[in-house]
Protein backbone atom coordinates (compact mmCIF):
# COMPACT_ATOMS: atom_id res chain seq x y z
CA UNK A 1 0.00 0.00 0.00
CA UNK A 2 1.78 3.30 -0.95
CA UNK A 3 2.66 5.48 2.32
CA UNK A 4 0.23 8.15 1.70
CA UNK A 5 -2.73 6.29 1.21
CA UNK A 6 -5.08 6.37 4.54
CA UNK A 7 -5.42 3.29 6.67
CA UNK A 8 -8.87 4.09 7.23
CA UNK A 9 -11.13 6.77 5.63
CA UNK A 10 -14.59 7.41 7.16
CA UNK A 11 -17.66 5.85 5.69
CA UNK A 12 -20.71 7.55 4.10
CA UNK A 13 -23.48 8.18 6.46
CA UNK A 14 -25.58 5.05 7.27
CA UNK A 15 -23.08 2.80 6.48
CA UNK A 16 -21.65 0.72 9.38
CA UNK A 17 -18.10 1.85 10.72
CA UNK A 18 -15.41 -0.85 10.24
CA UNK A 19 -11.69 -1.21 10.53
CA UNK A 20 -9.67 -1.88 8.27
CA UNK A 21 -6.90 -4.89 7.50
CA UNK A 22 -4.23 -1.91 6.62
CA UNK A 23 -5.07 -0.21 10.44
CA UNK A 24 -4.75 -3.47 11.75
CA UNK A 25 -1.47 -4.63 10.83
CA UNK A 26 -0.25 -1.32 11.71
CA UNK A 27 -1.51 -0.76 15.08
CA UNK A 28 0.47 -4.13 15.80
CA UNK A 29 3.29 -3.85 14.03
CA UNK A 30 5.67 -3.44 16.77
CA UNK A 31 3.53 -6.15 19.24
CA UNK A 32 5.92 -9.23 19.37
CA UNK A 33 4.20 -12.73 17.97
CA UNK A 34 3.79 -13.87 21.71
CA UNK A 35 1.45 -10.90 22.64
CA UNK A 36 -0.49 -11.37 19.66
CA UNK A 37 -1.11 -15.22 20.23
CA UNK A 38 -2.32 -13.79 23.59
CA UNK A 39 -4.70 -12.15 21.99
CA UNK A 40 -5.72 -14.46 19.07
CA UNK A 41 -7.29 -13.07 16.10
CA UNK A 42 -10.52 -12.34 17.62
CA UNK A 43 -9.11 -10.66 20.20
CA UNK A 44 -6.91 -8.71 17.79
CA UNK A 45 -9.85 -7.64 15.41
CA UNK A 46 -12.33 -6.43 18.48
CA UNK A 47 -9.69 -4.38 20.50
CA UNK A 48 -8.75 -2.30 16.89
CA UNK A 49 -12.49 -2.35 16.13
CA UNK A 50 -13.42 -0.84 19.93
CA UNK A 51 -10.53 1.68 19.48
CA UNK A 52 -11.91 2.75 16.05
CA UNK A 53 -14.81 3.21 17.21
CA UNK A 54 -13.35 5.53 20.30
CA UNK A 55 -11.70 8.00 18.24
CA UNK A 56 -14.23 8.62 16.15
CA UNK A 57 -16.38 9.36 19.05
CA UNK A 58 -13.47 11.17 20.60
CA UNK A 59 -13.96 13.78 18.14
CA UNK A 60 -10.02 14.96 18.19
CA UNK A 61 -10.41 15.14 21.97
CA UNK A 62 -8.61 13.07 25.11
CA UNK A 63 -10.95 9.90 25.22
CA UNK A 64 -10.82 7.17 27.90
CA UNK A 65 -12.58 3.44 27.59
CA UNK A 66 -12.57 0.72 29.33
CA UNK A 67 -13.86 -2.43 27.50
CA UNK A 68 -15.42 -5.27 30.22
CA UNK A 69 -15.08 -8.71 29.42
CA UNK A 70 -16.11 -11.74 31.16
CA UNK A 71 -11.98 -12.85 31.26
CA UNK A 72 -11.02 -9.29 31.16
CA UNK A 73 -10.81 -5.80 30.08
CA UNK A 74 -9.14 -3.38 27.45
CA UNK A 75 -8.36 0.15 28.76
CA UNK A 76 -8.44 2.07 25.90
CA UNK A 77 -7.17 5.90 25.42
CA UNK A 78 -6.98 8.35 22.17
CA UNK A 79 -5.42 11.26 22.90
CA UNK A 80 -2.81 13.55 21.36
CA UNK A 81 0.87 12.39 20.84
CA UNK A 82 2.73 13.70 24.23
CA UNK A 83 5.20 12.66 26.57
CA UNK A 84 4.77 10.00 29.52
CA UNK A 85 1.00 9.18 28.17
CA UNK A 86 2.22 5.33 28.33
CA UNK A 87 3.56 5.02 31.49
CA UNK A 88 1.31 7.22 33.27
CA UNK A 89 -1.54 5.49 32.42
CA UNK A 90 -0.05 2.28 33.08
CA UNK A 91 1.13 3.62 36.45
CA UNK A 92 -2.95 4.37 37.66
CA UNK A 93 -3.03 0.32 36.69
CA UNK A 94 -0.27 -0.70 38.68
CA UNK A 95 -1.62 1.73 41.95
CA UNK A 96 -4.99 -0.03 41.47
CA UNK A 97 -3.75 -3.25 41.75
CA UNK A 98 -4.36 -4.12 38.30
CA UNK A 99 -2.52 -6.81 36.33
CA UNK A 100 -1.53 -6.01 32.47
CA UNK A 101 -1.61 -8.81 30.05
CA UNK A 102 -0.40 -6.73 26.96
CA UNK A 103 -0.05 -3.04 26.17
CA UNK A 104 -0.76 -1.64 21.91
CA UNK A 105 0.31 1.63 21.88
CA UNK A 106 0.99 3.38 18.33
CA UNK A 107 1.03 6.39 17.34
CA UNK A 108 -1.19 7.40 14.02
CA UNK A 109 -2.08 10.47 11.57
CA UNK A 110 -5.53 11.81 12.56
CA UNK A 111 -7.13 13.81 9.86
CA UNK A 112 -10.03 16.12 11.21
CA UNK A 113 -12.75 18.39 9.87
CA UNK A 114 -12.27 22.03 10.78
CA UNK A 115 -16.17 22.88 11.25
CA UNK A 116 -17.33 19.81 13.68
CA UNK A 117 -13.71 17.56 14.32
CA UNK A 118 -15.04 14.57 12.72
CA UNK A 119 -12.26 11.74 12.43
CA UNK A 120 -12.62 11.79 8.17
CA UNK A 121 -9.44 9.50 7.93
CA UNK A 122 -6.65 8.24 9.37
CA UNK A 123 -2.64 7.37 8.25
CA UNK A 124 0.41 5.90 8.84
CA UNK A 125 3.20 7.80 9.88
CA UNK A 126 6.12 7.93 6.96
CA UNK A 127 8.65 5.37 8.15
CA UNK A 128 11.34 7.54 8.79
CA UNK A 129 9.58 8.86 12.64
CA UNK A 130 9.42 7.47 15.45
CA UNK A 131 6.85 5.18 15.82
CA UNK A 132 5.23 4.65 19.59
CA UNK A 133 2.88 7.15 21.75
CA UNK A 134 5.08 9.01 23.43
CA UNK A 135 8.17 9.22 20.98
CA UNK A 136 6.94 12.29 19.08
CA UNK A 137 6.48 15.03 20.92
CA UNK A 138 6.83 17.70 18.51
CA UNK A 139 5.26 18.84 15.43
CA UNK A 140 6.39 16.53 12.72
CA UNK A 141 7.28 17.65 9.29
CA UNK A 142 6.50 15.32 6.19
CA UNK A 143 3.25 13.58 7.87
CA UNK A 144 0.00 13.11 5.19
CA UNK A 145 -1.07 16.87 4.75
CA UNK A 146 -4.43 17.22 5.29
CA UNK A 147 -6.66 18.63 2.53
CA UNK A 148 -8.72 21.98 2.82
CA UNK A 149 -11.59 21.93 5.53
CA UNK A 150 -9.69 19.66 7.67
CA UNK A 151 -6.39 19.36 9.91
CA UNK A 152 -3.44 16.73 10.35
CA UNK A 153 -2.78 15.40 14.15
CA UNK A 154 -0.32 12.96 15.44
CA UNK A 155 -2.51 10.67 18.37
CA UNK A 156 -1.38 8.55 20.24
CA UNK A 157 -3.56 5.15 20.91
CA UNK A 158 -3.27 3.09 24.04
CA UNK A 159 -4.97 -0.27 24.57
CA UNK A 160 -4.08 -2.33 27.57
CA UNK A 161 -5.58 -5.80 28.07
CA UNK A 162 -5.79 -6.53 31.68
CA UNK A 163 -4.96 -9.75 33.33
CA UNK A 164 -8.28 -9.96 35.49
CA UNK A 165 -12.16 -8.67 34.69
CA UNK A 166 -13.29 -5.64 35.75
CA UNK A 167 -16.58 -5.26 37.93
CA UNK A 168 -18.60 -2.29 36.75
CA UNK A 169 -17.16 0.19 40.09
CA UNK A 170 -13.92 -1.45 39.43
CA UNK A 171 -13.83 0.27 35.83
CA UNK A 172 -15.50 3.52 36.59
CA UNK A 173 -12.95 4.54 39.34
CA UNK A 174 -10.11 3.34 37.01
CA UNK A 175 -11.52 5.64 33.92
CA UNK A 176 -11.76 8.34 36.76
CA UNK A 177 -8.30 8.20 38.12
CA UNK A 178 -6.78 7.51 34.26
CA UNK A 179 -8.41 10.85 33.06
CA UNK A 180 -7.51 13.12 36.22
CA UNK A 181 -3.62 11.26 35.12
CA UNK A 182 -4.28 12.92 31.74
CA UNK A 183 -4.93 16.09 32.81
CA UNK A 184 -1.64 16.35 34.77
CA UNK A 185 0.31 14.66 31.72
CA UNK A 186 -1.25 17.40 29.94
CA UNK A 187 -0.53 20.51 32.75
CA UNK A 188 3.21 19.18 32.77
CA UNK A 189 3.08 18.93 28.91
CA UNK A 190 2.01 22.31 28.38
CA UNK A 191 4.43 24.21 30.31
CA UNK A 192 7.60 21.66 29.64
CA UNK A 193 9.14 24.34 28.10
CA UNK A 194 8.10 26.77 30.68
CA UNK A 195 8.88 24.37 33.55
CA UNK A 196 12.66 24.30 32.56
CA UNK A 197 13.23 27.64 31.67
CA UNK A 198 12.49 28.46 35.67
CA UNK A 199 15.12 26.02 36.45
CA UNK A 200 17.63 27.76 34.54
CA UNK A 201 15.98 31.48 36.05
CA UNK A 202 16.50 30.17 39.27
CA UNK A 203 19.40 29.36 38.47
CA UNK A 204 20.32 32.60 37.61
CA UNK A 205 18.61 34.13 40.58
CA UNK A 206 20.49 32.27 43.12
CA UNK A 207 23.77 33.50 41.77
CA UNK A 208 22.84 37.22 41.74
CA UNK A 209 20.82 37.69 44.78
CA UNK A 210 22.16 35.23 47.83
CA UNK A 211 23.82 36.50 50.36
CA UNK A 212 27.78 35.99 51.41
CA UNK A 213 26.04 33.66 54.13
CA UNK A 214 24.82 31.68 51.69
CA UNK A 215 26.41 28.28 51.75
CA UNK A 216 27.20 26.30 48.53
CA UNK A 217 25.24 28.76 46.29
CA UNK A 218 27.36 27.92 43.02
CA UNK A 219 26.61 23.93 43.44
CA UNK A 220 23.45 24.76 44.21
CA UNK A 221 22.76 26.45 40.75
CA UNK A 222 24.72 24.09 39.17
CA UNK A 223 22.41 21.67 40.25
CA UNK A 224 19.18 23.56 39.18
CA UNK A 225 21.35 23.56 35.46
CA UNK A 226 21.90 20.03 35.80
CA UNK A 227 17.98 19.31 36.61
CA UNK A 228 17.40 21.20 33.52
CA UNK A 229 19.86 18.90 31.23
CA UNK A 230 17.24 15.83 31.57
CA UNK A 231 18.09 14.52 34.88
CA UNK A 232 14.83 15.43 36.46
CA UNK A 233 10.70 15.36 35.14
CA UNK A 234 9.52 19.24 35.76
CA UNK A 235 5.86 18.17 37.24
CA UNK A 236 5.31 21.31 38.93
CA UNK A 237 6.55 25.26 39.73
CA UNK A 238 5.42 28.20 42.00
CA UNK A 239 6.68 30.80 43.95
CA UNK A 240 6.04 32.08 47.63
CA UNK A 241 6.33 34.71 49.61
CA UNK A 242 7.60 34.61 52.81
CA UNK A 243 4.92 36.72 55.03
CA UNK A 244 3.57 37.22 59.11
CA UNK A 245 0.16 36.34 60.22
CA UNK A 246 -1.68 38.41 63.13
CA UNK A 247 0.15 35.83 65.40
CA UNK A 248 3.41 36.93 64.70
CA UNK A 249 4.06 33.15 63.06
CA UNK A 250 5.44 33.03 59.39
CA UNK A 251 4.08 31.24 56.89
CA UNK A 252 5.09 30.68 53.06
CA UNK A 253 2.45 32.39 50.67
CA UNK A 254 1.40 31.13 47.31
CA UNK A 255 2.31 33.24 44.63
CA UNK A 256 -0.61 31.67 42.55
CA UNK A 257 0.26 33.78 39.20
CA UNK A 258 3.90 31.93 39.10
CA UNK A 259 1.93 28.46 38.87
CA UNK A 260 3.05 26.30 36.15
CA UNK A 261 2.19 22.62 35.45
CA UNK A 262 0.11 20.62 38.36
CA UNK A 263 0.90 23.43 40.26
CA UNK A 264 -0.78 26.02 37.68
CA UNK A 265 -4.37 25.45 39.35
CA UNK A 266 -3.82 24.52 42.45
CA UNK A 267 -5.15 25.64 45.49
CA UNK A 268 -3.44 25.26 49.14
CA UNK A 269 -4.42 26.81 52.47
CA UNK A 270 -1.14 28.78 53.69
CA UNK A 271 -0.34 27.35 57.36
CA UNK A 272 2.19 28.84 59.95
CA UNK A 273 5.57 26.59 59.35
CA UNK A 274 6.62 23.79 61.58
CA UNK A 275 9.78 24.01 63.93
CA UNK A 276 11.30 22.00 61.22
CA UNK A 277 10.15 24.46 57.92
CA UNK A 278 11.48 27.28 60.08
CA UNK A 279 14.65 25.69 60.33
CA UNK A 280 15.25 25.35 56.44
CA UNK A 281 14.61 28.74 56.23
CA UNK A 282 17.01 29.91 58.73
CA UNK A 283 19.46 27.45 57.47
CA UNK A 284 22.38 28.80 55.23
CA UNK A 285 21.96 26.44 52.34
CA UNK A 286 19.75 27.89 49.49
CA UNK A 287 18.09 24.84 48.43
CA UNK A 288 15.63 22.78 50.43
CA UNK A 289 15.49 19.06 48.56
CA UNK A 290 12.78 16.25 50.25
CA UNK A 291 10.16 14.20 49.53
CA UNK A 292 6.05 15.30 49.43
CA UNK A 293 3.75 13.09 50.42
CA UNK A 294 1.82 13.39 47.27
CA UNK A 295 2.48 10.28 44.83
CA UNK A 296 2.97 11.86 41.21
CA UNK A 297 0.46 10.54 38.64
CA UNK A 298 3.04 11.57 36.09
CA UNK A 299 5.33 9.34 34.45
CA UNK A 300 5.64 6.74 37.61
CA UNK A 301 3.76 6.09 40.69
CA UNK A 302 5.94 7.37 43.19
CA UNK A 303 6.26 10.30 45.87
CA UNK A 304 7.36 13.14 43.97
CA UNK A 305 10.30 14.97 44.96
CA UNK A 306 10.41 18.86 46.48
CA UNK A 307 13.06 21.12 45.16
CA UNK A 308 13.02 24.83 46.56
CA UNK A 309 15.51 27.57 45.70
CA UNK A 310 15.44 29.95 49.13
CA UNK A 311 14.45 33.79 47.51
CA UNK A 312 16.79 36.67 48.75
CA UNK A 313 15.99 40.69 49.14
CA UNK A 314 18.55 43.21 48.85
CA UNK A 315 19.93 42.93 52.32
CA UNK A 316 20.54 38.85 51.88
CA UNK A 317 17.60 37.74 53.91
CA UNK A 318 15.31 35.16 53.00
CA UNK A 319 11.76 36.27 51.79
CA UNK A 320 10.31 33.62 50.09
CA UNK A 321 11.28 30.56 47.75
CA UNK A 322 11.42 28.60 43.83
CA UNK A 323 9.49 25.50 44.18
CA UNK A 324 9.94 22.78 41.81
CA UNK A 325 8.15 18.85 42.13
CA UNK A 326 9.26 16.47 39.68
CA UNK A 327 10.85 13.53 39.71
CA UNK A 328 14.47 12.49 39.58
CA UNK A 329 15.31 10.43 36.97
CA UNK A 330 15.95 6.69 37.94
CA UNK A 331 19.70 6.76 36.31
CA UNK A 332 20.23 9.22 39.25
CA UNK A 333 20.72 6.57 41.54
CA UNK A 334 23.62 4.65 39.50
CA UNK A 335 25.35 7.99 39.27
CA UNK A 336 28.33 8.41 41.57
CA UNK A 337 27.24 10.92 44.07
CA UNK A 338 30.66 12.97 42.85
CA UNK A 339 28.89 13.66 39.56
CA UNK A 340 26.09 14.78 40.60
CA UNK A 341 26.10 18.70 41.47
CA UNK A 342 25.13 20.21 45.08
CA UNK A 343 25.31 16.40 46.27
CA UNK A 344 29.10 16.18 46.20
CA UNK A 345 29.63 19.36 48.09
CA UNK A 346 26.99 17.99 50.73
CA UNK A 347 28.55 14.93 50.82
CA UNK A 348 32.02 16.58 51.45
CA UNK A 349 30.29 19.11 54.03
CA UNK A 350 29.20 15.79 56.19
CA UNK A 351 32.48 14.28 55.75
CA UNK A 352 34.26 17.35 56.94
CA UNK A 353 32.04 18.05 60.00
CA UNK A 354 32.29 14.43 60.65
CA UNK A 355 36.13 14.12 61.19
CA UNK A 356 36.70 11.46 58.74
CA UNK A 357 38.93 12.05 56.10
CA UNK A 358 38.65 12.05 52.31
CA UNK A 359 39.87 8.69 51.92
CA UNK A 360 38.59 7.24 54.33
CA UNK A 361 36.23 3.86 54.25
CA UNK A 362 34.72 4.74 57.86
Amino acid sequence: MPANDPLWTAPSTGSQLQATNELMEVYFRHISPEDQRELGEGGRKAMVQSHLELAVEAAGEPKIGIVRQPRYAVVQVVHPDIRFLVDSVSAELNKMDVPMSVIVHPIVVAHHAQKDQRLTAIFELPAHQPRLSGDAVMPLEHIPAAPEGQHAELQSWISIQTGVPLESDQAANLEAAVEAALADVRSANEDFELLKKAATQTAEALRAEAPPTARGVEPAAELLEWMHADNFVFLGYREYDLATNGDGKQYLDANRETGLGVLREQTSTARPLTELGQQQIDNPNPLIITKTNSRSRVYRNAYMDFIAAKKYDDQGTVVGERRFLGLWRPTLEALPIDQVPYARELAIQVREEAGFAFDSHS
